[in-house]
C-alpha cells in the first residue's frame, strides 16, 4: 500500500502497533478536504485491486 499511494503523491507510514497490521497518517502543512479526499480514494482503489487479487 505505501508504494501505491506514495506513487500518487502521498505518503503513509507504518503504525507503532506489534500485534496488528496498521499505518499512521500525520499531516506537516496545510491541508484541504479535497486532500483528504483524494487520498481516500486513492485508498480505495487501491484496497479493489488488491482484493481482486
Amino acid at each position: 500500500m505505501y508504494h501505491y499511494i506514495k506513487e500518487r503523491g502521498y505518503a503513509i507510514y507504518p503504525g507503532k502497533l506489534t500485534d496488528a497490521d496498521t499505518f499512521r497518517i500525520g499531516v506537516i502543512g496545510e491541508i484541504y478536504e479535497e486532500d483528504i479526499q483524494k487520498l481516500t480514494e486513492i485508498m480505495q482503489e487501491y484496497m479493489e485491486k488488491t482484493e481482486q487479487q
